[in-house]
């Protein structure tokens, strides 16, 4: 099979680190997918899959003339995305059964990406990446998270692949045209996000491995603003980070579970994002989303609810979004907040998830709101029908 060949060729002129090929052993782990022509593509006997030891940041995916196809990652990818792991899992407060323990500020952390990105060349990835993560060590725990998160980006980048042979058309290629159209790409984006979810049905692990697939296209659509160009038969990644959050919505059973799985997701994603624009000379501030602003809500009324943190953090936390928030933007945060913690919804939410005691702290601190964000929640809770 000459992907095969083409493989062990490759691997032989440019041998790969210490820890050998880690695409191969991560591919098969993957579970069956659900799509059954992906499912036929990843089981097939015509398929290579493995990592060449090249710095570029990207992932190919090469056909022969014999039909074997040879789906890649580059080494320079995988360690990048390794190194961000590392130092995204540095964040927030970590709770083990010796207590919690304090992570390091998000400026700091920050920091470390905008130097991370900093390491990205027209000719790759720079071989000595920064040390800042590697100075603060992590206890086995956040290891094992940052595996999945690595795992999860991984995943993703590999099911993307396979849609690049289950939609392969010689004629494309020889037209100069991409080898797959935008619905292909999103069929292959949101077929890879659902394998990893369904990965490992741990909320933990469900989190984190959604977070490896947001993770690893804004890291991406980074390295676009850094100068990097992307091969031909793939698109623009910033397109698509938000296309894995729209194709998250129906995947979910309710606007609830939707926010129950993202939080994670949304926090990493802001972070690179902060630092991809520091990285490229933008301001040290992101603009406002609204889906953003919520999921920093949601996970601050959670924290709150599990006796992590003291509700006087949540004012403060959300003071700009709610005074600085576009009336569209706030309209729909308080859209968000009467779906969920309104009261007549809580019979079909998940019990586990606690929405009805995060609704509780939500309204407790109701008179501590900027006057227009309660103005807005008043006109979206009165607004909801009852019974709905």
């Amino acid at each position: 099979m000459r992907a095969a060949e083409e493989l062990a060729k490759r691997q032989r002129e440019s041998p790969l680190g210490q820890s050998g090929d880690r695409v191969h052993s991560l591919f098969q782990s993957l579970p069956p997918m659900s799509d059954a022509q992906f499912e036929k593509v990843r089981s097939s006997a015509n398929l290579a899959v493995g990592e060449m030891n090249l710095r570029q940041p990207n992932a190919k995916t090469f056909h022969f003339p014999d039909g074997s196809h040879l789906i890649t990652i580059f080494s320079g990818l995988i360690d990048f995305y390794s190194f961000a792991c590392q130092i995204l899992m540095q964040a927030g407060t970590f709770h083990t059964e010796k207590g919690a323990e304090e992570g390091r500020s998000i400026e700091d952390l920050i920091i470390d990406l905008k130097e991370l990105f900093l390491t990205w060349t027209p000719q790759g990835i720079q071989e000595n990446l920064p040390s800042g993560a590697i100075l603060s060590p992590l206890d086995p725990a956040r290891i094992a998270d940052a595996n999945i998160l690595l795992n999860g980006a991984l995943r993703f980048i590999l099911c993307h692949e396979l849609g690049h042979v289950r939609f392969y058309d010689p004629a494309r290629n020889e037209a100069n045209r991409p080898a797959l159209t935008a619905e292909q790409e999103t069929i292959s984006d949101t077929t890879g996000m659902q394998a990893a979810l369904l990965s490992d049905p741990g909320l933990g692990a469900i989190r984190m491995n959604l977070a490896g697939c947001v993770m690893s296209l804004r890291i991406l659509a980074v390295f676009g603003t850094l100068g990097h160009t992307f091969t031909g038969d793939h698109p623009d990644p910033l397109s698509r980070v938000n296309n894995i959050f729209a194709a998250l919505r129906p995947f979910c059973e309710s606007q609830a579970q939707y926010w129950w799985v993202s939080p994670i997701a949304y926090a990493f994603d802001e972070l690179l994002e902060t630092a991809g624009q520091r990285a490229t000379g933008g301001p040290d501030v992101l603009p406002i989303l609204a889906d953003r602003a919520f999921s920093r809500l949601a996970s601050a009324l959670e924290e709150v609810m599990k006796g992590r943190q003291e509700k006087t953090i949540i004012v403060p936390l959300m003071a700009r979004e709610f005074e600085e928030a576009t009336p569209e933007q706030l309209k729909e945060i308080a859209e968000y907040a009467a779906e969920i913690f309104a009261a007549n919804a809580f019979a079909r939410l998940y019990a586990g998830q606690k929405w009805a005691e995060k609704g509780a702290i939500f309204r407790s601190l109701y008179h501590e709101w900027p006057a227009r964000a309660v103005a807005a929640f008043d006109e979206a809770f009165k607004a909801r029908k009852p019974g709905a």
